[in-house]
């Protein structure tokens, strides 16, 4: 343990800044409502077949970090019916 005092520094507030966690709470919240999100992401998509492909595979390398698909993700929602649909047993006929 350092014996050095705490340095005098309000930016520094622990395990992060909480502070700048809630002005970009904030931010990202009033983008959401601010009805600009679905403009926004037809201007992402990629322009191109080559951007399409490093695009795709920017998102294969992020899944590979993943512990999981969210739960209330449309490909974890389809995955689970694929799961749930393989294990239902057979009626009798």
């Amino acid at each position: 343990m350092s014996n050095q005092p705490p340095r005098d520094n309000k930016d520094l507030q622990g395990e992060g800044n909480y502070d700048a966690t809630r002005r970009y709470d904030q931010a990202a919240h009033e983008f959401a409502q601010s009805g600009q999100v679905d403009p926004a992401a037809r201007a992402a998509q990629p322009t191109d077949a080559v951007q399409a492909a490093d695009m795709k595979r920017a998102e294969e390398i992020g899944r590979a970090h993943s512990k999981g698909e969210d739960a209330s993700s449309d490909a974890a929602k389809a995955a689970g019916a694929k799961r749930t649909a393989k294990n239902k047993k057979p009626a009798n006929p």
